[in-house]
């Protein structure tokens, strides 16, 4: 394998949620390695701005079956999708015993079910034209844990389950699914929550991790380097995942 298999020249990159914190930094990266981006984020200047300066396309649309669909079906109609990036992430802070049962719903359902929808609607489209890539923003609170945030850390363990189950009914079929978990990142929330000195001491890199590394692993898990890996995901964390 060349360094040829990491472009993606000709292909087209659906990129939906939030631009912040990670769909920006995937976005410009699978962009810079030759893709075309496409943007289904929710309707505003910010998204046709970087559409723009990205050569890409915006096509705002909201979290819901018929918005989805009508997304889907514009980005086909125009030259298909060969990457789908879904970057759902809601975080929440809140003890068990404070968080309301609408509290909970609310950050599960805006999490799992947006990235079920998308793989169900863009995925039976790569089924049928051969193949593509799925990749899950997910975070390594879904693997282990953090107090006083077990919504969240439901949420994105449930987006780690569902990608490697995907990934597993996909494997055979040209579609591989996998997912990204970044941990401490530069201009997070949770990350801004924290001192920084703190930080650099728990994490063995002592040091955040950079966006970019982000949009690196994505160009990575899009391209032709990666089509014997699915339904895995990736920890972006500096370490901090091997620890016992």
């Amino acid at each position: 394998m060349s360094v040829e298999g990491l472009l993606l020249s000709g292909r087209r990159a659906l990129i939906t949620g939030g631009l912040h914190p990670w769909g920006l930094p995937v976005a410009e990266a699978l962009a810079e390695a030759g893709a075309t981006v496409l943007l289904a984020t929710l309707p505003g200047p910010a998204t046709r701005e970087v559409a723009g300066k990205l050569s890409g396309v915006a096509l705002p649309t909201r979290p819901s079956p018929a918005p989805m669909r009508h997304t889907v079906t514009r980005a086909v109609t125009g030259g298909g999708i060969n990457i789908l990036v879904n970057c759902y992430d809601t975080p929440m802070a809140s003890p068990l015993l404070d968080t309301h049962p609408a509290a909970w719903r609310r950050i599960v359902d805006a999490t799992i079910n947006p990235v079920s929808l998308w793989c169900r609607e863009v995925g039976g489209h790569m089924l049928t034209n051969g193949g593509g890539r799925i990749i899950n923003l997910a975070s390594g609170l879904g693997e282990r844990g953090l107090g006083n945030c077990t919504a969240y850390c439901a949420a994105m363990a449930g987006v780690i389950g569902f990608t490697r189950s995907l990934g597993l009914e996909w494997a055979g079929k040209g579609v591989a699914v996998n997912a990204m978990a970044p941990c401490w990142f530069e201009g997070t929330p949770l990350a801004e929550a924290m001192p920084k000195e703190r930080l650099a001491r728990f994490i063995p890199a002592k040091r955040l991790g950079r966006l970019e590394e982000v949009g690196a692993m994505a160009v990575f898990l899009a391209s032709d380097a990666a089509s014997y890996i699915t339904g895995q995901t990736y920890f972006l964390s500096g370490g901090v995942m091997a620890h016992a």
